[in-house]
């Protein structure tokens, strides 16, 4: 099995999302490939403006990304290409810019896009008589009454926020609301969804609704975007885990029966049998009732765990350990 780098997400610059790996003191940049599917991994040298790209990544190493709190989000692999000049990875989580933007798409049913956003104020502007540039009449002669957070988002465990920014412009009086995605720092924009056009302020748009605030996590997980609370992703996540580790007690158990693993379901041949009944008179107890205390081998091995010791034999002691309590 190649090296492990765990990495938290920092910062993003042109589509390019860099991450921190503590371990090796090193920034680290991922960048989209042309290909949708794949993308690259590269280290990065320092200079006055920032980082920029150095090496790719050597083939075999596994990239985990998690949260600033350590909880897992996706993992890739970088292949040798076919050139062997450089590597790549399959795509198994979302660029930082991808996910603003799809989030940026959701709120948007239901808005006013920008360019009648545009149109639509504009339309003041000959009538009142000025005569500034266009950007001074949309932007300098509008101000901010009021900004609303309606969500809180995670991504790539960096909260971002959406945001009810209300609106009034200087001269004609009109007044609009602004959909946003905003940084964490709740100022800066990083996409407009829309605009809800109004002249006094009514019911906001009911697609606004389903983003009420809740601490969440999104993330995208072989192509899907997922939404969840905190709790729920530390939920699935230990859930998951412990399934995963219920199966490897059942593989193990089997290995120790019979020195391998197959269908659950076959029927034993001679040999099997033999094996399988020199290992319960070996160990005490019957295979059928084992198989029933999966749960409790599986707590034994957490509890004995040493990373100097060899899995396969923490599996071994664990599952005689219980074997022991229940003979």
């Amino acid at each position: 099995m190649g090296r492990i780098l765990t990495v938290c997400y920092k910062f993003s610059h042109n589509g390019e999302d860099y991450f921190w790996c503590s371990e090796t003191k090193r920034m680290y940049v991922r960048q989209p490939a042309n290909v949708p599917d794949f993308a690259f991994w590269y280290s990065t040298t320092r200079w006055s403006q920032g980082y920029e790209a150095d090496c790719p990544l050597k083939a075999g190493i596994t990239m985990q990304v998690v949260t600033q709190k350590g909880v897992p989000l996706f993992a890739e692999t970088l292949e040798a290409d076919a050139n062997d000049v450089g590597t790549y990875a399959r795509k198994v989580g979302e660029f930082y810019r991808d996910t603003v933007h799809r989030l940026a798409d959701r709120l948007a049913a239901g808005l006013t896009p920008y360019y009648e956003w545009k149109a639509w104020l504009m339309t003041d502007k000959e009538k009142s008589g000025n005569t500034d540039y266009y950007d001074t009449w949309l932007y300098s002669l509008s101000e901010v009454l009021k900004t609303k957070m309606i969500g809180r988002r995670s991504i790539l465990g960096r909260s971002v926020y959406l945001a009810e920014v209300r609106c009034r412009h200087k001269v004609s009086g009109k007044k609009w609301s602004e959909f946003v995605v905003l940084d964490n720092d709740k100022e800066t924009y990083l996409a407009i969804a829309g605009y809800w056009l109004t002249s006094e302020y009514g019911k906001r748009p009911v697609q606004a609704e389903s983003f009420a605030m809740r601490d969440t996590v999104d993330f995208d997980y072989n192509g899907r975007l997922y939404s969840m609370t905190w709790d729920e992703l530390e939920a699935a996540f230990r859930y998951q885990d412990r399934q995963y580790m219920l199966e490897d007690a059942a593989r193990n158990l089997e290995i120790l029966a019979f020195g391998y693993t197959g269908d659950p379901l076959r029927t034993l041949t001679e040999e099997e049998n033999l094996a399988l009944a020199a290992f319960e008179r070996d160990i005490g107890t019957t295979y059928a009732a084992l198989t029933e205390c999966l749960d409790e081998i599986v707590d034994e091995y957490s509890d004995i765990h040493d990373c100097n010791v060899a899995d396969n034999d923490l599996w071994k002691t664990a599952i005689r350990n219980v074997a022991r309590r229940i003979g």
